[in-house]
């Protein structure tokens, strides 16, 4: 039978193991969290722009980036010859560029002509065309519009808004926001409504701003 002084040694030999070996778990588990959950912080260096809000689904909520995507610009280039006829009008340089509009993954083509017949002193046509099984269709056109044109964040009707510049001569140049309604986007630039701050620092750039050859003042179509 072991004496009683090496009994209170061994006891207190083991004890001591014991709470040696807890300590040393309790560091390497520190250790180990704070390897796996250290904080980032500063700008994400892959981000080049702000994100901004997209007309979602119906119930959902949802925020992407306006990126340009491609059009058949062959047979863009048809649907423009067309309306050109359509209207009776003379050949014109235009600016294009493809975005999504309704969020159905398919881009629309937006045209923004500069040439003498469809411009005034205060802007010109810029068509929405749509793609459909028989080619591109215009969905609207608005009139006085200069560039930049731009894609808000809010949207209506399942579209999302347009911000453009107006004006020019008389009337003071500046960014006007389009609605689109069950008919399109409004068909006279100037008369609508100017962006707010918030709204027009979210807006994103498609087509940049553009000289463009004007009509003479007294024409009485607004081109």
């Amino acid at each position: 039978m072991p004496h009683a002084t090496e009994r209170t040694f061994r006891d207190r030999w083991q004890t001591g193991a014991r709470i040696a070996g807890l300590a040393a778990a309790l560091v390497t588990a520190s250790f180990t969290l704070g390897c796996t959950t250290q904080p980032t912080s500063g700008p994400d260096e892959f981000s080049t722009s702000r994100p901004v809000k997209l007309a979602p689904p119906s119930g959902e909520s949802a925020e992407t980036r306006i990126t340009l995507a491609a059009v058949d610009e062959t047979e863009l280039r048809k649907a423009i010859e067309r309306y050109r006829i359509k209207l009776e009008r003379e050949e014109s340089p235009v600016k294009t560029a493809g975005v999504d509009l309704t969020g159905d993954g398919q881009p629309e083509a937006l045209v923004l002509f500069t040439g003498a017949d469809w411009c005034v002193t205060t802007g010109c046509s810029f068509i929405v065309f749509r793609e459909s099984e028989t080619g591109y269709e215009a969905v609207s056109r608005t009139t006085r519009v200069r560039g930049p044109v731009k894609v808000g964040p809010g949207s209506n009707a399942g579209w999302r808004d347009l911000i453009v510049k107006t004006g020019g001569g008389a009337a003071p140049i500046r960014f006007v926001r389009l609605g689109f309604s069950g008919n399109g986007y409004p068909r006279n630039a100037l008369l609508q409504p100017a962006p707010t701050e918030d709204v027009l620092a979210q807006a994103t750039d498609v087509i940049p701003e553009v000289p463009f050859q004007a009509s003479k003042p007294q024409a009485s179509s607004a081109r």
